[in-house]
């Protein structure tokens, strides 16, 4: 999924090649009420190309017809919903509105499952929304002020994966202040702030609300404007899928469709797929695109993948990335060159930008220095991650101080950071990684899942299932170091 904000309350968010808008404001309508703007719109309404809009309330930057209107003229067959207020205001312009209200059945657009909360604003009929896709739960708040019941009316639904709150303090919204105190009750997995900066008469420092949420240990960060950012979809155990070949180093599909079914049953989050294990970098063209297509074919509608890039050059890294996206491949773990490695953190950065410009997939950095004999630098990451071009870091370094640091950007930013090497699953949850990518997970993958599972939730199993976990990859380790053909 990616999440790109418009500025104010409005977003765009798009998953499965459907993009649902929300309080798109995307004109200067309110310039002649004392509003202007303090920066131009991201984009024009007849781009914003939505399969829905879902608009929270009946004030102009929420719903705007000079916003609204083209964009719906501009697609037709984009379905409008909101709440009683935008249904009236609608009628009154010929737009049809669905009507979002607190305790209806929810409405489905594309992959997106869409509930109204309540909101307390000075629109009566104002909305929160509660968004569900890819497996992640999303909270809105809308416009509103802080009440007791605001937090309840989001956990109702179960765990809240990311928090979009407004924190600007006038005219009906919560203070920073008092939005930290709704984010210490939600304790989403990510916080972001929203609903400041559109008018100078109108705003607050985001730092007011990020700094005290992340000393409690929440990870919060601000969103780029007009910059679509990825959301992975996915934490936990990710096995890098061995990549079984013929004597001529062709796929044998056979064992291969075997190993995806029985990892695709044991309930893991993702796959990697052409990574080291993978022999990615050994490959054909012809075998890498192969093995992707394959594995699309036979998995692909139930788990998502990712494909390792890992090439000598950024021109045959966006090659890959090339076939990978051909394939419906929709996450890429891309290394930096190796042979001729980057030397400059502007040569690591303008590596990743290149990629990341080529494709819509979402780039994953690879960091593995004992293959491309280059470490990438942390702060090279968290700029990377702060502009919204890559989605998290696969860290197979080994190195534990720089894995700590990635870990604090984790902690302090919501950056994932699956870890590459042999797991201690209780430490990597911690230390507040994302996921683990180990390749015994081959062999047995719910006793990994399960593992990670008992660590993420503080289980005392966690202990057995670690040495079962260890047991394992030390058995694979023989087979492999004995084997002549390993």
């Amino acid at each position: 999924m990616r999440i790109t904000w418009l500025g104010q309350g409005g977003f765009i968010f798009e998953h499965d090649h459907c993009r649902l808008a929300v309080d798109p404001y995307l004109s200067d309508s309110l310039a002649t009420r004392g509003f202007e703007r303090s920066f131009p719109p991201p984009l024009v309404p007849e781009a914003l190309n939505a399969d829905a809009i879902v608009c929270t309330h009946d004030h102009g930057d929420h719903f705007d017809p000079d916003s609204v209107l083209p964009a719906v003229a501009s697609r037709p067959g984009t379905t409008v919903m909101g709440p009683a207020s935008v249904v009236k205001h609608g009628a009154a312009l010929g737009l049809a509105v669905r009507q979002l209200a607190p305790g209806n059945p929810p409405a489905i657009a594309g992959p997106f499952t869409l509930r109204a909360v309540a909101a307390h604003h000075s629109d009566p009929a104002a909305i929160g929304l509660i968004v569900e896709v890819a497996a992640q739960r999303l909270y809105l708040t809308g416009d509103t002020t802080c009440v007791d019941d605001l937090p309840a009316a989001a956990l109702a639904f179960g765990p809240v994966d990311l928090l979009l709150i407004c924190i600007n303090g006038k005219l009906g919204n919560m203070t920073a202040e008092d939005a930290v105190k709704v984010t210490e009750i939600i304790r989403p997995r990510l916080a972001i702030p929203m609903h400041y900066g559109m008018f100078p008469v109108n705003t607050a420092d985001p730092r007011s609300f990020l700094e005290p949420v992340r000393k409690l240990g929440i990870a919060a960060r601000e969103l780029p404007l007009g910059a679509p950012v990825p959301i992975l979809p996915f934490r936990g155990i990710v096995p890098p899928v061995i990549t079984p070949l013929d004597a001529d180093e062709t796929l044998n599909e056979a064992a291969f469709r075997t190993l995806l079914a029985s990892l695709a049953a044991a309930d893991l989050p993702a796959l990697f797929l052409c990574g080291t294990a993978g022999l990615g970098p050994a490959l054909t063209d012809a075998v890498y695109a192969r093995v992707l297509d394959v594995a699309v074919d036979a998995v692909g509608s139930r788990i998502p993948l990712l494909a390792g890039v890992m090439e000598p050059s950024t021109g045959r890294a966006i090659a890959r990335l090339r076939l990978a996206a051909a394939a419906g491949i929709r996450h890429a773990v891309v290394s930096v060159p190796y042979f001729f490695a980057p030397r400059s953190a502007a040569e690591f950065t303008t590596h990743f930008e290149a990629c990341a410009a080529a494709t819509l997939m979402t780039i994953l950095p690879y960091n593995l220095p004992q293959y491309t004999h280059a470490t990438i630098p942390t702060e090279v990451i968290l700029d990377l991650w702060r502009r919204g071009l890559i989605g998290g870091i696969k860290e197979s370094s080994g190195d534990a101080q720089y894995f700590a640091d990635l870990c604090g950007g984790a902690a302090t930013e919501g950056l994932p950071v699956f870890q590459g090497n042999r797991p201690e699953f209780a430490p990597l949850v911690v230390q507040g990684a994302a996921g683990a990518v180990p390749v015994p997970a081959n062999a047995e993958p719910r006793l990994f899942a399960r593992a990670w599972q008992a660590a993420a939730a503080g289980e005392p199993a966690c202990v057995a299932l670690q040495a079962q976990t260890d047991d394992c990859g030390t058995s694979l380790s023989k087979v492999l170091t004995s084997s002549p053909a390993r």
